[in-house]
């Protein structure tokens, strides 16, 4: 009976030496799989630039807050359905294999777009990372294009609108001043016309001569407006990158010493287990 305990601790310390050995070998075996099962990624990035005023007959610069809020929104419109699905009708996306296997299409280029803000900078850069290197460039410059169509349309079309509707209000005041004009030439004529009619009638002239006078600034600067650089500027299409082993490596590595570590902890009970439970040692 006096060695009893040494032999258990001998067996138990047998035990825990095949544990580490067989953990070691199954986390390094692990994470050799993963990594050559796994495929690198090639990363393609596109730079935008985001200005926080827009270079034309305007310039009115945002506030931090406002500007931060613009940035933001250009950045969810990126990632609009409607801005998606053209990308993905583009005709050098649509036939590309690693597009036409994915059931939710729409879906994993939403998830698989990163999208960023540089350190509170005008500069947005937009990628994506997959295993081939050409697919990942035409993807993003896919999106940004589509991005650009989409903010574009919508700015002429407000623009288009704006114009229409100060347009209208020229007319309707060019109109008014028109006839007060014509009033105050009828009454000039008539020797008995009520002077204090007149005079109101001036006044009332002046004013919309004045609101007319702001209503051709404002079409003049709309205008200007249209034909000005946009907001929002490409400053690089994505291009081919060459391929990153890094999301592998962690994979690998994580579940590599995931592994290890469970197949130990298995190990060190059932070798607990095991020395607990015998009766005679050698």
């Amino acid at each position: 009976m006096t060695d009893s305990a040494p032999s258990r601790r001998t067996y138990l310390g047998r035990n825990m030496l095949m544990a580490i050995i067989f953990a070691t070998l199954a986390g390094t075996l692990t994470a050799s799989l993963l990594c050559l099962l796994i495929p690198p990624l090639c990363e393609a990035t596109a730079t935008i630039q985001v200005r926080s005023t827009k270079i034309g007959f305007l310039q009115t610069p945002h506030s931090i807050d406002h500007y931060d809020v613009f940035v933001n929104s250009q950045i969810e419109l990126i990632r609009m359905p409607d801005v998606i699905d053209r990308a993905l009708e583009n005709l050098e996306v649509a036939g590309l294999p690693i597009v036409t296997n994915k059931r939710d299409k729409k879906g994993w280029l939403t998830r698989t777009l990163h999208i960023r803000r540089l350190d509170r900078s005008e500069i947005v850069t937009v990628s994506i990372a997959t295993p081939y290197p050409e697919d990942s460039a035409k993807i993003v410059n896919a999106v940004v294009n589509s991005y650009f169509e989409h903010i574009e349309n919508y700015s002429r079309a407000a623009d288009q609108q704006m114009l229409s509707n100060l347009l209208t209000e020229r007319r309707r005041h060019q109109l008014l001043a028109d006839t007060l004009q014509e009033n105050i030439r009828k009454s000039g004529e008539d020797a008995s016309a009520n002077q204090d009619g007149i005079a109101f009638d001036r006044r009332q002239l002046d004013r919309v001569d004045a609101v007319l006078d702001k209503i051709e600034d404002r079409i003049i600067a709309v205008t200007a407006e249209q034909r000005a650089p946009g907001q929002v500027v490409l400053l690089s299409q994505a291009i081919s990158s060459a391929p990153s082993h890094k999301k592998r490596l962690i994979i690998g590595g994580t579940a590599g010493i995931t592994v290890f570590c469970i197949t130990l902890f298995l190990g060190v009970v059932i070798g607990c287990i095991n020395a607990l439970g015998r009766n005679r040692y050698p």
